[in-house]
C-alpha cells in the first residue's frame, strides 16, 4: 500500500466518525466516497452503492441541481480552488427543508489533482435571510462563484441586492455605505449591461445566472 493509499484511508476513517457530511468524487464528477452522515442528511437508502454514480443518479432531492453542482465542480478541478455553496434540500429522518453551507475543494494526490473533497454542516435559519433565496420554501443551489466576470467585487454586491428589488437605502444599509454610493454603482452596471430599470436587471441577473449566485462578503456569517 502506498502513502497516499495510507492517507486516503485515514481521511476516510476521519470522515465516518464526523457529524457533518463528507464526500469524494473523482475527475469525472463520480462519487468514490460518502460518510454516514451524507447518507442520513441526503435521505439516501442504506443500501445505495453510490461509488461511480454521478449526481443526477443519486435517488434524492439535490439531484435535481445536479447541472450547477457539476459545472461548478468542473470549475473546482480546473481552477485548483474552492468554491462554496449554500444547499437546501429535504433532510434527514425527518424530511423538512434544510441549508447546508458546503465547501468543494480539489482532492490532492501528490501534487496532481485527482478529484474533489466535499464538507457540508447545517446553517441556522436565522443565519440566512429570506432574499437569500429565489423560493424560501423549495429546494435550491447558490455559489459564490459569479457566472461571468463582467463586474467587479463591489458591483456584484449590489447587484446581489439589487436583484431583490432593494432601494438603494436597503442595500446601502447591508453593504455598510451609502445611498449615493449604491446609486453610482448600479449606473455602472447598468453601463456594462445596456439596461436601465431594476426590472430589466433583474431579467438580465436571471437570464446569466446571478439568481444563483450570492456574494462572497456574505460568507462572513456562515464561515
Amino acid at each position: 500500500m502506498n502513502t497516499s493509499d495510507v492517507l486516503t484511508n485515514h481521511l476516510i476513517s476521519f470522515m465516518e466518525k464526523q457529524e457533518d457530511f463528507w464526500d469524494i468524487k473523482d475527475t469525472e464528477l463520480c462519487f468514490v466516497y460518502a460518510n454516514k452522515s451524507a447518507f442520513t442528511t441526503s435521505r439516501l437508502p442504506v443500501n445505495f452503492n453510490i461509488e461511480g454514480k454521478r449526481t443526477f443518479e443519486c435517488p434524492v432531492s439535490w439531484s435535481e441541481c445536479a447541472n450547477i453542482s457539476d459545472t461548478y465542480e468542473q470549475i473546482v478541478l480546473t481552477s485548483g480552488k474552492p468554491i462554496f455553496f449554500i444547499v437546501t434540500h429535504i433532510a434527514g429522518k425527518e424530511g423538512i427543508l434544510q441549508s447546508f453551507f458546503v465547501k468543494k475543494k480539489p482532492y490532492y494526490n501528490q501534487s496532481k489533482i485527482v478529484g474533489t473533497i466535499c464538507h457540508g454542516r447545517k446553517i441556522s435559519p436565522i443565519l440566512l435571510p429570506k432574499y437569500f433565496f429565489k423560493q424560501p420554501t423549495a429546494p435550491s443551489i447558490l455559489i459564490n462563484y459569479p457566472p461571468n466576470n463582467l463586474f467587479t467585487t463591489e458591483e456584484l454586491n449590489v447587484l446581489f441586492f439589487a436583484m431583490k428589488l432593494m432601494s438603494n437605502q436597503e442595500i446601502a444599509l447591508r453593504l455598510g455605505t451609502y445611498s449615493c454610493v449604491v446609486e453610482q454603482i448600479i449606473r455602472q452596471i447598468y453601463k456594462k449591461t445596456d439596461i436601465y430599470s431594476r426590472k430589466q436587471l433583474r431579467d438580465y441577473g436571471i437570464a446569466e445566472g446571478f439568481d444563483n449566485y450570492f456574494p462572497p462578503c456574505l460568507l462572513k456569517g456562515l464561515l
